[in-house]
C-alpha cells in the first residue's frame, strides 16, 4: 500500500492551520502541539501500512513522501526492535543456492561399497521428482521425471545443533510417504580435485589446463521442509 501522499499533506495542513487558528477549547500553543503530533502519528501509521520503508526509498521517494528523516529514523529503529533475530540455519535457508521439492519415503545410513558405514552422522535417501501433465477436463496427472539421491548430515554448532540425518530417518520412519522442500548445496573432497587437458574443437590438448572432479559431486541437504505427508498407519498411494 503507497504512501497516501494527500492524507499526509492534510496532516501538515491542519498542523499550520491549528498554529493560526485556535479553537476556543484549546489556546494558541496546546492546538498546534496538538496538530503537529497528530501530522507525525499520520506520517507513523502511513509508513507502517507501506510496502516501501523509508530506508528502502530513492531520494526522491524520500521527498515526494514530505516524511522527515528523523521521523522515518525512528520508525525503522522501532521497527528492528520488534523483528525477531533469525537463526544462521534461517539465514542460510533464505541463501540457499538450491532447493528441489520432491517425494520421499526412504531413507538409510550412508556405506560404502562394501557396505560399512561411513559415518554414524551421515544418511542418504532418494527423492523422486514429478511433472504435472494436462489430461484434458480440468485433470492433470504426476509422472516422475528422476530419482536423485541426497545426502544428509548431522552437523551444526553445540548452540545450533542441526541433526538434518537423524530428523530425515525419523520423518521416513513415522509417514508412508512425504513431499519436502530441501536445502542443499554441491559437496565434494580436495582428494577429488584433479587437473585436465582442455581441449579444442578437434579433441586435441591446447596446452591449458582446468580443474575438474574425479568424481560427481554429492547434494548434501543442510536443512528441509516437510509440504505435506500421509502417517505411516494411511495405506494410500504415494502420488507425486
Amino acid at each position: 500500500m503507497p504512501i497516501d501522499i494527500f492524507q499526509l499533506k492534510a496532516g501538515i495542513v491542519a498542523s499550520i492551520f491549528g498554529l493560526t487558528n485556535p479553537t476556543p477549547l484549546l489556546n494558541f500553543s496546546e492546538w498546534g502541539l496538538f496538530c503537529t503530533f497528530s501530522s507525525v502519528l499520520l506520517v507513523l501509521r502511513t509508513m507502517a501500512n507501506a510496502s516501501t520503508t523509508f530506508a528502502e526509498m530513492t531520494p526522491k521517494q524520500r521527498i515526494a513522501s514530505g516524511t522527515k528523516n528523523e521521523v522515518a529514523d525512528k520508525y525503522e529503529e522501532l521497527l528492528a526492535a520488534q523483528s525477531p533475530t533469525l537463526s544462521k540455519l534461517e539465514i542460510r535457508k533464505q541463501r540457499a543456492d538450491f532447493t528441489t521439492v520432491g517425494l520421499i519415503n526412504y531413507a538409510k545410513p550412508g556405506t560404502r561399497k562394501d557396505g560399512t558405514v561411513i559415518s554414524p552422522n551421515l544418511f542418504v535417501a532418494p527423492v523422486r521428482e514429478s511433472v504435472d501433465i494436462f489430461m484434458g477436463d480440468g485433470k492433470y496427472q504426476k509422472v516422475k521425471v528422476r530419482e536423485t539421491w541426497f545426502d544428509f548430515w548431522n552437523n551444526g554448532t553445540e548452540a545450533e545443533p542441526n541433526p538434518v540425518g537423524d530428523q530425515i530417518m525419523e520423518l521416513v520412519d513415522t509417514t508412508e510417504y512425504a513431499v519436502v522442500r530441501l536445502y542443499w548445496e554441491w559437496y565434494s573432497k580436495k582428494e577429488d580435485i584433479e587437473l585436465r587437458d582442455i581441449l579444442d574443437d578437434n579433441g586435441q590438448p591446447t596446452g591449458q589446463k582446468e580443474k575438474t572432479l574425479r568424481y560427481n559431486p554429492s547434494k548434501k541437504v543442510f536443512a528441509f521442509d516437510v509440504l505435506t505427508s500421509a502417517p505411516k498407519e494411511n495405506t494410500a498411494i504415494a502420488d507425486f
